[in-house]
């Protein structure tokens, strides 16, 4: 099960802060009618105008932003509780190294953290400054 399907079957309990895909522009766009989230997160400027667009012609509020800076920074907003960890090797290290730092709850779902990135997100959660749900 994904988080989006527990999300999907706890609307009481889950809202989606921000949603972040590499560049799956029309998965994502679904995944924004569906839970509007308030950001949603591309690779570049040229798949966040493209995501932009179709999510003003939907009528969505949300707003798109891209690159590591923008993951970094949903990562960490105060708005957060618990960061789901699925960008796979280096390129998700950043962003949930800032989760770590903002104390959030991180899960890293199916994914083994591995190499010295995996040993750093783990020594973050020694520190107490996050809460790690590894994966099962």
């Amino acid at each position: 099960m994904s988080t989006l399907d527990v999300i999907r079957r706890h609307p009481d309990r889950f809202h989606v802060f921000a949603l972040c895909a590499h560049s799956q522009v029309e998965s994502l766009f679904a995944q924004c009618l569906e839970f509007r989230p308030e950001f949603a997160v591309v690779r570049d400027a040229q798949l966040a105008a493209q995501l932009a667009g179709l999510c003003r012609s939907a009528g969505l509020l949300t707003e798109v932003k891209y690159g590591v800076e923008a993951l970094i920074e949903m990562s960490a907003a105060p708005e957060v509780d618990s960061v789901m960890a699925a960008i796979v090797g280096a390129a998700g290290l950043e962003p949930t190294l800032a989760a770590a730092r903002a104390g959030k709850k991180i899960d890293a779902g199916q994914q083994r953290s591995a190499g010295d990135g995996g040993r750093i997100v783990y020594a973050c959660n020694a520190r107490a400054w996050c809460h790690l749900v590894a994966g099962r």
